[in-house]
């Protein structure tokens, strides 16, 4: 039996209040202001079926550079296709966005181009049947198929289920995190980048003898314990770690989870992260990396270009000397070496109401999205920017440390996001709450339990 929305009772009461997703945007909506897609009159397609598209994301209203080169790309597939109506609803605004979409879902008025972040929202949508599966439209197309090839098979992993059939969306980019490292501070002390726990540990005793703090956790920006641990959790358990939780087949009690937590408890100890975890916020965190305070940063490759920033303005050493590891893997488990702390920074599906006319149509303008032209023209840029598909050309000028990022993702075969986001509602922020507690001496028990217990009510609902 399928599961169950929750959220469609709640959001019931007020579809009197909020605009559902029309055929026609609002006045505020970017299909009617500059920018955005113009709304037409519904068109035929060559079969005499009038063709009308709804978008929804979050990525076709954003002044970014790098989703503004899918707005224009979007703009440029329109134009191409006047005989198709498009009504873009997109907002970048989250909780604008949420509300929109689950007023949507709510009201059975799904649009046909659905932006998400993958994780298990999304995939309450794909069990109750509301998302395609996109795999029978690709096989049998040459054309998508060779363009679904083209994707790297970690970006495709994020979109994909061991426990469900199908495909059901394109990632648009990738995040991921890994270990940026003060190049001049090695070299100096006659150390490498550390590639395993054991050579982690070993740097990081070296480190401080020489006086020097191996790095920090800026946990007042209550997000970065997740994200370390999140690191832990992949080269723990792989990629797999995320459908157990969400099975309740794992359990954040578990003796081996509980090992991940005493780890970075006694890291802390030993003067890993230096003091004060829980006052010192991300920018501070990165501050400390730009001007050789620290030696390391775990950090996302967005991060780079304030890191950047902040190094040269610092003046300590110059930029060049950022340099850049996959995460240490766990010796035990090698199989794990090459999966990352991440996923998809944007997901784009097909509604499974759509007619075949507009999944067809929808599907192409995906292609339009995701492809290695779009890749490549985002890449230029924005070096910052992790494409889904293979073999893209890097932007010239772009940092030593990211030239370094892209080199190692290459070789990236999973990833998995942090595991409070294995959860519907609330446990996230539950989870990272307890990390930064652990962090400000909570025990430790303590914290998995209050976490497990947010976790099983989670379960519970679905």
């Amino acid at each position: 039996m399928k599961r169950t929305l929750a959220f469609v009772l709640i959001f019931t009461m007020l579809l009197g209040l909020l605009c559902a997703c029309a055929k026609t945007p609002a006045a505020n909506d970017p299909a009617s202001t500059e920018g955005g897609t113009q709304t037409q009159e519904p068109a035929e397609n060559a079969d005499g079926e009038a063709v009308s598209l709804t978008l929804l994301t979050r990525c076709l209203n954003d002044s970014s550079a790098t989703y503004n080169v899918l707005w224009e790309r979007e703009k440029a597939w329109a134009e191409a296709h006047p005989e198709i109506t498009i009504t873009d609803n997109s907002v970048f605004e989250a909780e604008q966005f949420n509300n929109k979409f689950k007023i949507c879902v709510a009201n059975g008025e799904m649009p046909d181009l659905i932006f998400s972040y993958g994780g298990p929202a999304f995939k309450t949508y794909v069990d109750n049947g509301l998302i395609l599966d996109l795999m029978p439209y690709i096989e049998k197309d040459p054309e998508l198929k060779a363009w679904y090839d083209s994707f790297q098979p970690s970006a495709l992993s994020t979109v994909t289920y061991s426990d469900v059939d199908g495909l059901y969306g394109m990632p648009i980019e990738m995040f991921a995190t890994g270990l940026y490292y003060n190049k001049a501070i090695f070299e100096k002390n006659g150390l490498t980048p550390p590639t395993t726990i054991g050579e982690f540990e070993e740097v990081c005793e070296a480190l401080l003898a020489k006086g020097i703090q191996p790095m920090t956790i800026g946990d007042k920006s209550v997000y970065r314990g997740g994200h370390f641990l999140g690191e832990l959790f992949a080269k723990r358990f792989g990629g797999e770690y995320f459908t157990k939780l969400q099975s309740g087949e794992m359990k954040f009690t578990d003796p081996e989870v509980k090992e991940l937590f005493e780890l970075v408890k006694k890291w802390q100890d030993k003067g890993y992260f230096g003091e004060g975890l829980t006052t010192i916020d991300q920018e501070t965190e990165r501050t400390m990396f730009a001007s050789g305070e620290t030696a390391m940063l775990q950090m996302a490759l967005s991060y780079l270009p304030s890191i950047v920033t902040a190094t040269d303005d610092a003046g300590v050493f110059p930029s060049e000397q950022i340099g850049f590891v996959a995460f240490p893997y766990f010796e035990e488990y090698p199989e794990n070496q090459n999966v990352w702390h991440g996923g998809p920074n944007g997901v784009l599906s097909v509604s499974a109401s759509s007619s075949e006319a507009q999944i067809l149509a929808t599907l192409d303008l995906i292609r339009c999205l995701t492809n290695q032209e779009s890749s490549e023209q985002r890449s230029a840029v924005n070096g910052s920017f992790i494409s889904c598909v293979k073999d893209v050309s890097l932007p010239d000028d772009m940092p030593q440390a990211a030239i370094e990022f892209h080199e190692v993702y290459a070789n990236m075969t999973g990833c998995s996001k942090e595991p409070g986001e294995a959860y519907t509602g609330t446990v996230l922020s539950v989870f990272r709450d307890q990390v930064q507690a652990m962090l400000a001496g909570t025990d430790i028990d303590t914290v998995l339990a209050t976490i497990q217990t947010a976790a099983d009510e989670s379960l519970a609902e679905q």
